[in-house]
């Protein structure tokens, strides 16, 4: 992505500087062909296929908060960290308060590392 930016960016008084362009925007039609052609994305990086199988299924609509929650948070960390892994999640009390105030202490395990 570096290569991509410094390739299309022209400094001031670059050939391609015009008034159309403010000096910090890069033009598209600047730069040099790089030597490598770029056919996809790197493999091993997190899609909505492979997140969506490292989750359980999606909840019915009726189901409880507890078990929406779990699964979102679930779901935030597998993409936060960008690489699917074997995930499992719980709150203090086996459910999440639905009680105005309350906080409810919930721990999301990650590829065995717990994240509070």
């Amino acid at each position: 992505m570096v290569a991509l930016a410094a390739a299309g960016c022209g400094g001031p008084g670059s050939a391609d500087d015009d008034a159309s362009h403010p000096a910090d925007t890069p033009s598209l039609t600047s730069g040099k062909d790089l030597p490598v052609a770029i056919t996809s994305a790197e493999s091993g990086l997190l899609t909505m296929k492979s997140l969506l199988g490292a989750l359980p299924p999606e909840p019915t609509a009726n189901a409880a908060c507890t078990e929406l929650t779990l699964r979102r948070m679930r779901k935030r960390t597998v993409a936060m960290a960008g690489i699917p892994a074997k995930t499992s999640a719980a709150c203090e009390g086996g459910k999440v308060s639905e009680d105005p105030g309350v906080t409810t202490r919930c721990t999301v395990t990650y590829d065995g590392v717990k994240v509070p």
